[in-house]
């Protein structure tokens, strides 16, 4: 319990053998896949245990730092959880969002391909949610909006659209 590598964890730099032009922690990962697995749940109406969920979140990388042993016990999940399709998708909508503004930024040359990758992966995830097609379709819609929104208009203003966007989704319940 409260490991000097858990405060090494939260500064470790994503991405670092790559030249980039913004840097981030996995403590900053780990913070945006808990933020947007809350929005996908929040989105989906998920029922499921929200503390788990975003426990899951924070903690998804910390297996490559700590020993999985070291970990505490609430944060150990199995892999063929309810949790797991929310944060994979979560994961990758981060990995979306921060690579679509190296490329937009000229960051190294790999981050196109990589995000390629990662993007083309991504409605596979989103068909393994547990949840109607049609719910998964509106979804779709406004990932795809912000992924627009990220490699073009990556500003304040610009996440500013993407939150209100999201507070109008009628099936947002906001």
């Amino acid at each position: 319990m409260f490991e000097r590598e858990i405060q090494d964890f939260s500064t470790t730099e994503r991405w670092e053998t790559f030249q980039r032009r913004r840097r981030q922690s996995l403590g900053e990962h780990s913070h945006n896949v808990a933020i947007y697995a809350d929005q996908i749940a929040t989105f989906f109406d998920w029922q499921g245990d929200r503390g788990a969920l975003l426990r899951f979140a924070i903690w998804h990388h910390a297996v490559q730092i700590l020993n999985i042993a070291d970990l505490p016990e609430h944060t150990k999940v199995r892999a063929d959880s309810e949790l797991m399709p929310i944060i994979k998708v979560a994961d990758h909508l981060d990995a979306i969002f921060y690579l679509s503004l190296e490329v937009r930024d000229g960051g190294d040359p790999v981050f196109k391909r990589i995000l390629t990758r990662v993007t083309a992966q991504l409605p596979n995830l989103i068909a393994a949610l547990p949840f109607s097609d049609d719910t998964k379709l509106g979804f779709t819609r406004i990932v795809d909006s912000a992924i627009d929104n990220h490699q073009h208009n990556a500003t304040p203003s610009g996440a500013g659209r993407m939150i209100a966007m999201y507070h109008r989704s009628p099936i947002s319940g906001r």
